[in-house]
């Protein structure tokens, strides 16, 4: 008789990504973004990422990576990050084999604003381009898995949260 490997069981739980966003901007007309993924959730100083995204904000509407930004803001930063996740989300849902167990994500942001103009529960000040693109890569999401938002609180100690700041300088 065959068995299946020791860890077998734990193929039938719901994988889980967190996702930590930030974005910095501003100064001398840069801004960045990056997003610290995690294969669980609270992760503590001694847990490594999965995955970092990084990069800076895109304002040329020719670059194929354009997400709409036409200013480099910090504001621009934080939105830039929630769709660089959704979008690093949707290469990933792609890739999984189709009898995977279902996945689940939070994205941690510590930007009201860019949760709220991300998820369409408040209207953009400027920028529209961008927010559009987002707002439809983050439904994009959440039509295939489930998708959370939870703020965190920018610049405690949270360690997801300061190496997405890292990552966004």
């Amino acid at each position: 008789m065959v068995h299946g490997p020791p860890n077998f069981p734990t193929l039938h739980r719901t994988p889980h990504f967190s996702i930590y966003t930030d974005g910095s901007g501003g100064h001398n007309n840069t801004a960045g973004w990056g997003a610290a993924i995690f294969a669980q959730p609270n992760p503590s100083p001694e847990q490594h990422w999965l995955s970092a995204l990084y990069g800076p904000v895109l304002t040329a509407s020719f670059d194929p990576l354009w997400l709409g930004a036409t200013t480099h803001t910090n504001n621009t930063g934080e939105v830039s990050a929630i769709g660089e996740a959704c979008r690093w989300l949707l290469e990933y849902i792609e890739l999984r084999l189709p009898f995977a167990p279902p996945l689940t994500a939070t994205i941690h942001y510590d930007s009201m604003y860019a949760y709220g103009v991300s998820t369409r529960l408040s209207t953009p000040t400027c920028n529209h381009g961008l927010v559009e693109m987002v707002a439809r890569l983050v439904d994009r999401v959440r039509s295939k898995i489930q998708l959370t938002f939870q703020h965190v609180k920018g610049h405690s100690g949270e360690h997801g949260n300061e190496v997405a700041d890292r990552l966004a300088e």
